[in-house]
């Protein structure tokens, strides 16, 4: 088995993140019913700052070190590092100007794909690290991609058939209701390719005693977040610990690592300030996200003032321009969602030195 980074490191930020989060929400759900309400504010408060602020809203803002931070990298794709956020803030706010749910309903589609793609990076991360071991390249390429489709697609099936649920992506209604049939014909679909996923592995390491753990860890894990979080269990405090856990703590650990690598490579005295230190590079990323959810309280949702200070008007004239408020501090997550599928790619003339720093055997 090779890891990215080491087994150490790998299993704590990348491979099981998806098992702990989930046996953490789900012994949260099941303790919490006893406790008192004022125990129950306090658990909200602790997770907030926890999953919200520490994992989910932090990793949007990671990005930076590997675009704004890195001069050269900026200068080389300027177009598409100033050009994008310009060009998702006019179609936003035209978008929110036809329809406020058609606006939250593109951006919840928009995270689900995004966070699927991401678990795919991490499956050819591991499948490149262990690429002896793939025996017919293009056929476990695609059985792989159809079996983490299978397992994240479903659960958004029978979240699509099963409304109204306890919980919601982002607002009320921002996914659309579907046929319960839907959700029999998708179940039997999912269950064939996943089934046939997990005999062909098993066959694989029978065979020839050897095994992609990586892979395997992060389809499983993958599967178990999303059939757990949102078919097993109707709680918002399941989904929202288990889907942001594995998003957010892999991202920024892998930011983090080739942060490093970067500013060993280009000699980049902002990154090397940040990467030389665990707090300083993690802090900024807090203070950005606080900074975040602190303008979404204070002009949109209202529902933290034992968090964040109140000091900007609530009035009618503010939520006139809601159109372009909320398009605003949605900007830095679609353009991570854009640009995440530039930045990644493991093309030398694309993303120079980025394939050399991830599989290096040191970091």
């Amino acid at each position: 088995m090779n890891y990215l980074v080491s087994k150490k490191y790998d299993l704590a930020f990348f491979l099981l993140p998806t098992f702990y989060s989930f046996m953490v929400a789900i012994g949260l759900e099941q303790w919490s019913i006893t406790w008192s309400l004022q125990a129950q504010q306090v658990l909200q408060v602790v997770i907030f700052f926890i999953f919200v602020l520490g994992f989910d809203v932090s990793h949007v803002y990671a990005s930076v070190y590997r675009i704004y931070f890195d001069k050269s990298e900026f200068r080389r794709r300027r177009f598409l590092y100033l050009g994008t956020p310009v060009i998702i803030l006019v179609i936003s706010c035209s978008i929110y100007l036809i329809s406020a749910l058609l606006f939250w309903r593109v951006l919840a589609y928009f995270a689900v794909i995004h966070f699927i793609r991401q678990q795919w990076g991490f499956i050819s991360i591991y499948n490149h690290l262990n690429q002896k071991q793939n025996f017919n390249r293009l056929y476990e390429v695609w059985f792989d991609k159809a079996a983490l489709y299978a397992g994240t697609l479903y659960p958004i099936i029978y979240w699509h058939t099963h409304l109204p649920r306890k919980f919601e992506w982002f607002v009320k209604n921002n996914f659309i209701a579907l046929p319960i049939e839907i959700d029999i014909i998708a179940r039997f679909i999912a269950i064939i390719i996943m089934l046939g996923w997990v005999i062909n592995r098993i066959f694989k390491i029978l065979k020839y005693s050897k095994y992609n753990l990586g892979k395997d860890l992060v389809m499983t894990g993958t599967w178990l977040v999303w059939f757990g979080g949102i078919v097993m269990y109707n709680s918002d405090l399941v989904f929202s610990i288990t889907n942001i856990s594995i998003h957010g703590i892999s991202y920024v650990a892998l930011i983090r690592i080739t942060s490093i690598g970067f500013a060993k490579k280009k000699s980049i005295k902002s990154l090397t300030f940040f990467s030389k230190s665990v707090i300083r590079f993690l802090l900024l990323l807090f203070l950005l996200a606080y900074l975040e959810e602190f303008l979404w309280d204070n002009l949109v949702w209202f529902e933290h003032q034992n968090i964040f200070v109140r000091v900007l008007p609530n009035n009618s004239f503010v939520k006139s321009l809601a159109w372009v408020i909320i398009p605003l501090l949605s900007l830095p997550q679609i353009t991570h969602y854009i640009i995440d599928g530039f930045i990644w790619k493991m093309n030398e003339k694309k993303n120079p030195y980025l394939k050399e720093i991830l599989f290096s055997e040191k970091h």
